[in-house]
């Protein structure tokens, strides 16, 4: 079976073809960015890379505080390296070199640029394959490290974060003279703006949440929204969002498995039509309700 798997993925891995402009081509190597197929290669390469990773991590007593892998992009939070402290590529593993002690000591070496260039080595040897390269948060201007649409930067109390987007973005979205209907529009518009808030730390301060919606505010101008539809979207969203921060201070379950809410979706799609005047239920009930399901599936 892993043979027949193994043959066919290096099939199309060599045998991609595609279209354009009315003429067939095929790919000289390797698989599209953005095909299923490649998808699912890079993620089961990225999760075995990380399993080995991990070893290395544990061999040499580091702990990592937060992990992240985003297929080919990842975050790591874990103590620096001691003075001396080098990675070992025979042996695979973070170890004390006592010659380089004096040294780090002497020249008083900086342990965020050690850890960087350390780490990296070992990021490295795992697959031979994949080269990564290292980021830390002091390399940026506003030492604050990007990550997809947020960055996140170590304080006193842990790790802030806040919304990111890059200064090349456009500033246009989804345009109001779309062919997508007015209310559909505004809840896409309130949830792309609830998005960004829910990426932020509770000790930002009140300026930063401001500019951060001023922005929301004049990307929907640049696409042609009224003061009056921009009114409502910015309302909806913060409403949402104000919901949710309370349902997550009171620890009440926001999301559910398939499992968890299929009775529930089953009752809702039956009766739905004739149950549009009754009351809602409460999100305490709501929960009750899903594990007794629970506990009768």
């Amino acid at each position: 079976m892993a043979l027949a798997i193994e043959r066919g993925v290096y099939f199309f891995f060599n045998n991609f073809a595609y279209t354009f402009s009315g003429e067939k081509f095929r790919q000289a190597t390797g698989e599209p960015i953005g095909a299923r197929l490649t998808m699912a290669v890079a993620r089961l390469v990225m999760q075995e890379w990380k399993e080995t990773y991990n070893i290395i991590l544990e061999n040499s007593d580091i702990t990592e505080l937060l992990s992240a892998l985003y297929v080919d992009d990842g975050r790591t939070v874990h103590r620096k390296l001691y003075f001396a402290e080098r990675f070992d590529q025979e042996k695979k593993k973070f170890m004390i070199d006592e010659k380089m002690k004096i040294l780090d000591e002497k020249e008083d070496t900086d342990r965020n640029e050690l850890t960087r260039k350390e780490v990296n080595k070992a990021m490295n040897v795992v697959n031979v394959d994949l080269s990564f390269t290292m980021e830390l948060a002091s390399a940026f201007g506003d030492k604050r490290l990007p990550t997809l649409s947020f960055a996140m930067w170590p304080t006193e109390g842990g790790i802030s974060h806040s919304y990111f987007e890059k200064s090349m973005r456009n500033q246009v979205l989804m345009m109001e003279r779309s062919s997508i209907g007015e209310q559909a529009k505004n809840n896409i518009m309130s949830n792309e703006l609830r998005r960004r808030l829910e990426v932020l730390s509770s000790d930002l301060s009140e300026d930063e949440v401001t500019q951060i919606v001023n922005k929301y505010i004049q990307q929907l101008t640049n696409s042609g929204y009224n003061w009056k539809q921009q009114r409502e979207i910015i309302v909806s969203a913060l409403k949402g969002h104000e919901r949710r921060e309370k349902l997550r201070e009171n620890n009440v379950q926001r999301k559910y498995s398939a499992k968890e809410s299929l009775k529930m979706r089953i009752n809702k799609k039956l009766t739905e039509k004739y149950s549009w005047f009754r009351r809602k239920k409460k999100i305490g009930e709501r929960n009750e309700g899903i594990r007794e399901n629970m506990e009768k599936i």
